[in-house]
C-alpha cells in the first residue's frame, strides 16, 4: 500500500471529524433558532448532572489515633478494604481523636473522616459534620499498681496518687475531667497529675514511676492488652457503673466476666464493671455517597472478621449515639441494610443506582417518547426554514410565470440565486435531506425558466 493512500484508520478519523463538525453545526443552528430557551435547558441539564453527582472521588482521608491505639489498627483494616475496592484511603496521623476532629472540621485540611469518642463533642459545635454510626466500644480503663481496691468513687482514692490523665484535648483527659467533676474535684493542675500519651503512661506505670493511668481505648489496643497481661497491674472496677450510665447518656455499662481474660489463672478474680463511650465515625456532610458506603461496608466487614469481647458478631456498626445526626446514607444502611445490588455491581455504579433507581426507571419509561421529542426538536428549525424557502420559491415562480415586466423577472431570478446560496450554507437535519434536495431541484428549474424567459424577452425587444 502506498504511503499516500488513506488507511482504514484515516477513514475512521475523517468520518468522526465530519460527524463531530455536523453535530456542532446542528447545535449552533438550534441555538440560533431557540436562543435563550435552549441555553436555560442546557443549564438545567448541567444542574441536574451536578445534583446527581455520578462521578465519585477515588480518595478519602481518615484521621487516625495515637501510636499503639486500637484506632490505628482499625484504620489500617479500613485501608485494606478500600484497597481491595480499588479506592485510596489516606491515613492521616493525629495524636488524639480530638486532634482528628479539628482536622476534619478545618476547611484547609484534606481530612474528611475521623473517629470520635462519644461525649467529646456534638453537632452544635460542628454543624457541618455527620455520623456514620458507632463502630466499637472504647472503655475507660483505670489501671493501677498495688493491692486491689474497692471504692465507689475512683477519685476519692486516685485523686492523691501519681496518675497519668492523658494528653491535653484528648478523649482520655476529657473523660478524666468528667470523673473529676463527678467527685467535685475539678482542677487538673496538680503535681500528681501527669499529662502523658497512652504509650508513655503505660511504660511509666509498668516501670513503677506512676501509681495509676487512665486510658480510653478499645480492648484490642496493644497498650491495653499489654497492661491487662501484666501481673503487677490491676484494673479498677467501677462499682457505680449503672449510675454513671444514667448520669452520662453517652456511656454504656460493660462487664468483664470472672476468668474471661485468662481462664487458666482465673483472671480477673471477679466480675469487673466498666463504663464505655462508643467510637463513632464522623464525616463531612459533603462526602460523596460512594465513599460513605465504602466506610460503612468496611466497618461491617471489620466487625464481622474481628474477634468480639463485649458484643456479639454483627452488632457493629450500630446507631448508639445522637450527638451527631446520621447521614442520609447511614440512615438508609441502618433502616434497610445493604442493598442487594451491591453484591453484583461495582460500588460506584451500585451506589448511583441505589440513590436514583426511581429516576432511572422513569427515564427508561420515557426514553422512546423523549427520543421522538428530541428528533422533533432537531427538525423544527430545518422544517421552518424549508417552509420559508418554499414560500419564496412560490412567489418567485409566480412572478416568472405571470409577470410581463423583465425587471421583476430578473429580480426574481436574482432572489432564487441568493436562495440557493442560503440553502447551501444552512444546516439541514439529516432526515430532511430529501426535502432539501427536492427544493433545490425546484429552485434550479424555476430559475432556468426565468433565465429563458428573460432571453426570449430580450430577443423580442
Amino acid at each position: 500500500m502506498s504511503s499516500k493512500e488513506p488507511s482504514y484508520i484515516d477513514d475512521c478519523i475523517d468520518y468522526f471529524k465530519r460527524s463531530f463538525k455536523k453535530e456542532v453545526s446542528s447545535w449552533i443552528a438550534l441555538l440560533r433558532y431557540y436562543g435563550l430557551a435552549l441555553l436555560i435547558f442546557i443549564v438545567l441539564v448541567i444542574g441536574l448532572i451536578a445534583y446527581l453527582n455520578p462521578i465519585s472521588p477515588n480518595k478519602a482521608y481518615l484521621a487516625t489515633g495515637q501510636m499503639g491505639s486500637s484506632y490505628k489498627v482499625l484504620a489500617e483494616k479500613f485501608d485494606s478494604y478500600f484497597e481491595r475496592s480499588k479506592m485510596d484511603l489516606v491515613l492521616v496521623d493525629s495524636y488524639s481523636r480530638g486532634d482528628g476532629l479539628e482536622k476534619l472540621d478545618q476547611a484547609s485540611s484534606p481530612v474528611n473522616a475521623s473517629f470520635l469518642t462519644t461525649g467529646s463533642a456534638d453537632s452544635s459545635q460542628y454543624p457541618n459534620l455527620e455520623s456514620l454510626g458507632s463502630i466499637q466500644y472504647s472503655p475507660i480503663w483505670l489501671f493501677y499498681r498495688g493491692p486491689e481496691i474497692d471504692t465507689d468513687s475512683p477519685m476519692d482514692y486516685f485523686g492523691t496518687k501519681k496518675i497519668a490523665i492523658g494528653l491535653p484535648k484528648t478523649t482520655t483527659q476529657n473523660i478524666f475531667k468528667k470523673l473529676l467533676g463527678d467527685s467535685k474535684n475539678h482542677s487538673i493542675d496538680r503535681p500528681n497529675f501527669y499529662q502523658l500519651s497512652h504509650h508513655d503512661a503505660a511504660e511509666q506505670l509498668l516501670d513503677g514511676k506512676l501509681d495509676a493511668a487512665i486510658i480510653v481505648d478499645g480492648i484490642r489496643s496493644p497498650i491495653v492488652q499489654k497492661l491487662l497481661k501484666s501481673k503487677d497491674i490491676n484494673l479498677y472496677s467501677f462499682n457505680l457503673s449503672a449510675a454513671y450510665e444514667k448520669q452520662f447518656p453517652f456511656l454504656s455499662k460493660l462487664i468483664i466476666p470472672k476468668g474471661s481474660l485468662d481462664i487458666e489463672r482465673v483472671y480477673p478474680k471477679k466480675d469487673i464493671q466498666l463504663i464505655a463511650p462508643s467510637v463513632i465515625l464522623l464525616i463531612e456532610k459533603e462526602m460523596h455517597p460512594v465513599m460513605q458506603w465504602a466506610f460503612l461496608l468496611a466497618a461491617k466487614e471489620v466487625a464481622a472478621e474481628s474477634s468480639h469481647f463485649f458484643t456479639k458478631p454483627g452488632f457493629f456498626p450500630a446507631k448508639l449515639d445522637d450527638s451527631f445526626p446520621l447521614s442520609p446514607i447511614a440512615k438508609r444502611f441502618y433502616d434497610h441494610g445493604v442493598p442487594s445490588i451491591f453484591s453484583y455491581l461495582p460500588l460506584s455504579i451500585a451506589s448511583f443506582i441505589d440513590r436514583f433507581w426511581v429516576l432511572i426507571l422513569s427515564l427508561l419509561a420515557v426514553a422512546f417518547p423523549l427520543h421522538k421529542i428530541y428528533d422533533s426538536f432537531r427538525k423544527i428549525p430545518t422544517e421552518e426554514n424549508i417552509g420559508n424557502w418554499n414560500r419564496t420559491l412560490h412567489d418567485c415562480d409566480w412572478v416568472i410565470k405571470y409577470s410581463a415586466n423583465q425587471n421583476q423577472i430578473e429580480a426574481a431570478v436574482d432572489e432564487l440565486i441568493e436562495l440557493e446560496k442560503t440553502i447551501a450554507n444552512s444546516f439541514i437535519e439529516e432526515s430532511l435531506f430529501g426535502s432539501s434536495f427536492g427544493l433545490r431541484n425546484s429552485i434550479a428549474r424555476v430559475k432556468n425558466d426565468g433565465i429563458k424567459k428573460i432571453e426570449v424577452m430580450g430577443k423580442a425587444g
